[in-house]
């Protein structure tokens, strides 16, 4: 690899702190919490996937446009990542 890269790579490198591994730890046991107490309002996969048909349209239609738009920018396919950017 040349010097240049190495050098810009060793740049790049964050540091993690206690800090940092607390909050994470912190993130995971909120979505385990809110896990578990889906699990007991969600008793088939019909309710998971139509979610009690409780959710407006919009919600649902932007939840459907976002998830199906974000594979495709330039995350996805980085040669496309100036042109859609």
């Amino acid at each position: 690899m040349p010097d240049h890269l190495l050098l810009a790579a060793q740049d790049l490198r964050l540091d993690v702190n206690v800090l940092d591994y607390a909050i994470l730890a912190l993130y995971f046991l909120v979505v385990l919490g809110i896990g578990l107490a889906a699990r007991r309002a969600v008793r088939t996969s019909l309710d998971f996937f139509l979610s009690g048909r409780s959710l407006p349209a919009w919600i649902t239609g932007l939840a459907f446009m976002s998830a199906n738009s974000a594979p495709s920018r330039s995350s996805a396919w980085p040669p496309t990542a100036p042109s859609t950017a």
